[in-house]
């Protein structure tokens, strides 16, 4: 896990030729574990194609071509990227031959691939991550430094010419999911980022124009939120008060269990060899993000 991601100082450099503008810097980044690996540390810096951004300041002219990671130290690493901006005409979108009205050029559409990395408590077959033990004194702890997973998103890019943007009405569209099928992507694996807009002077038309770009994450998993039942509560039946009361989830030895428990659908505890069987209850999907219509976009 990453506990430490700053730009070294110093790094920062702008190049400005005639016909490319150029920005570069180094980033310093500390984990906490040795099984972090480049993976880990390519999902905390830009990635290729990605717009250029730093300390509030966007060129959405400007794309990353270069991402050098290295290893420094045992647990730091260094990740260098470059960013290019083609300023030379033969980068602007061409007018001759084309309509003279940029609203009626077409959506360029773009298919990227992005890399994720998660960690949860059961392997793909529903496994936990747990410790093991001799057959009649299982531990059936969670183990600290379980493997992470590999996830691959898709992102979709659509860049159009408009006569207008307006930021309010666009970020109704902002960090939500797709409430419906969308573009042949299901219910809820659609998020919307904050769509961009770039201002561009249109010499035939003699007025400017918005140079808007709409970016979706697609995840196949999608954006709910599945989550096994475990804390440091469980119920139980009491003799005494003749009803079912909340207690704290304890070992073998009758200790309150600090680090949690499993539990069943019920939340009672889930004992030791049903954990070891991998006999783990999901809650019901929570979803962490509202829904929006993309269609209303009139992407096409």
């Amino acid at each position: 896990m990453i506990v430490r991601n700053v730009e070294e100082p110093g790094s920062f450099r702008k190049t400005v030729t005639d016909d490319s503008v150029e920005y570069e810097y180094v980033r310093t980044i500390h984990v906490n574990s040795t099984s972090d690996s480049e993976n880990t540390i390519a999902n905390a810096v830009a990635k290729k194609g990605d717009v250029y951004s730093r300390k509030g300041v966007v060129n959405a002219h400007a794309l990353c071509d270069t991402v050098e990671i290295s290893k420094t130290e045992r647990l730091v690493y260094s990740a260098r990227v470059h960013f290019t901006q083609k300023t030379s005409s033969t980068n602007d979108v061409p007018t001759k031959d084309k309509e003279p009205d940029p609203v009626r050029w077409p959506t360029e559409i773009e298919w990227r691939r992005k890399d994720v990395e998660v960690h949860e408590r059961a392997d793909a077959k529903g496994k936990p991550y747990i410790t093991q033990g001799r057959p009649r004194v299982p531990l059936n702890e969670l183990l600290k430094d379980a493997p992470p997973k590999q996830l691959c998103h898709a992102i979709l890019t659509f860049t159009r010419m408009q006569a207008s943007y307006s930021p309010v009405q666009m970020i109704r569209y902002a960090n939500k999911v797709n409430g419906s099928p969308w573009y042949s992507c299901p219910k809820y694996t659609a998020k919307c980022l904050m769509p961009e807009a770039v201002m561009q002077w249109s010499e035939e038309m003699g007025r400017y124009y918005w140079k808007v770009t709409y970016v979706f994450e697609i995840a196949p998993e999608g954006w709910q939120v599945k989550l096994a039942n475990f804390g440091k509560k469980c119920i139980v039946w009491s003799s005494a008060a003749h009803r079912y009361v909340t207690t704290d989830c304890r070992d073998d030895l009758g200790q309150p269990m600090t680090d949690g428990q499993f539990l069943d659908e019920l939340g009672g505890q889930l004992s030791l060899d049903q954990i070891g069987q991998g006999k783990i209850y999901y809650l019901p999907e929570f979803y962490p993000y509202y829904t929006a219509n993309f269609a209303l976009l009139g992407l096409p």
